[in-house]
């Protein structure tokens, strides 16, 4: 059983995917804005799903949160196989119809928010010597300089940690 993290689980393919790694036998930690609020019903949804399930309260523009959910975590599993970074919004139409306010958002929820995470789980996943995973998964399109900032960020993180056998993806 491996103890599985996966960000941005209020619906779409983190919803599904924290069902699927459950149902696999995986102790999943999903992780969403507002489970009591505004994603309760998510939350409902995927704690009668399965008993593997734990759903997080967590945000990833915010510092304090994604260290507090990590504590939550690390206090009921002890260690970390895999992060699933899956939380991302992604705005729709042309470039100079979103003011400079949302793409700051969508690059503090999607690059800062990855970084985030990455600081907060991996030093919980070196402290374990065998073979454990990180995937990274982006909301982002070609051509945009989201997209391009976190390919790098996904091929720097594939060579500094490869000596600690983390594999690292990015869905394009």
């Amino acid at each position: 059983m491996k103890n599985v993290i996966i960000t941005g689980s209020s619906n779409g393919f983190g919803l599904k995917a924290a069902k699927d790694f459950a149902d696999k036998g995986n102790k999943v930690f999903a992780t969403m804005r507002n489970p009591n609020g505004k994603n309760a019903n998510a939350k409902a949804e995927l704690e009668a799903h399965s008993p593997n399930i734990k759903v997080v309260d967590m945000d990833v523009t915010n510092d304090a949160s994604v260290k507090e959910a990590m504590s939550t975590i690390l206090a009921v599993a002890g260690n970390i196989d895999v992060l699933i970074n899956n939380a991302g919004i992604m705005f729709i139409g042309i470039t100079e119809a979103f003011s400079v306010e949302q793409a700051k958002f969508k690059m503090e929820t999607n690059y800062f928010g990855a970084i985030r995470w990455m600081q907060a789980v991996l030093p919980a996943m070196q402290s374990f010597r065998f073979n454990y995973q990180l995937f990274f998964f982006g909301w982002f399109h070609h051509g945009t300089i989201f997209f391009h900032l976190c390919r790098i960020l996904n091929m720097h993180w594939r060579l500094l940690f490869k000596v600690f056998v983390i594999m690292f993806f990015l869905l394009e």
